[in-house]
């Protein structure tokens, strides 16, 4: 649970664009061109949250992404918080084909990045 709670802080400071603790612009914190930490898919400072509600569509668990709506989805087990229908979380969740769920997604120049998942009818 702690380890989620963490995970959840430090990826709405890099949204809200603050530096993690610990990470300077000279031990290369330093985001990129296009504002995203290199080699995460953490999304950039500065970019839109979005709410959307649907049946997942198609899930690919070994890319670790799903299509709801037909967007395509990625999430982190370290990111992405994944809740049941109260707001509990769930461990160890992967999307279902046919689950009906509501996402907080980050809207990036890759695609959308999922922050949090609530789950609310399994299949």
């Amino acid at each position: 649970m702690k380890q989620a709670v963490v995970a959840w802080t430090l990826a709405l400071l890099l949204v809200a664009g603050a530096a993690a603790p610990g990470v300077s612009e000279e031990a290369g914190g330093e985001r990129g061109a296009a504002g995203s930490v290199p080699g995460s898919i953490l999304p950039p400072k500065n970019v839109a949250v979005t709410a959307m509600k649907g049946t997942v569509m198609d899930v690919q668990p070994k890319k670790r992404i799903f299509v709801l709506n037909e967007k395509m989805i990625q999430w982190d087990p370290t990111l992405t918080q994944f809740l049941d229908q109260r707001g509990l979380p769930l461990r160890g969740f992967e999307p279902q084909t046919g689950s009906e769920v509501r996402v907080e997604a980050a809207d990036t120049t890759s695609g959308y990045v999922a922050l949090s998942v609530r789950v609310l009818s399994s299949r």
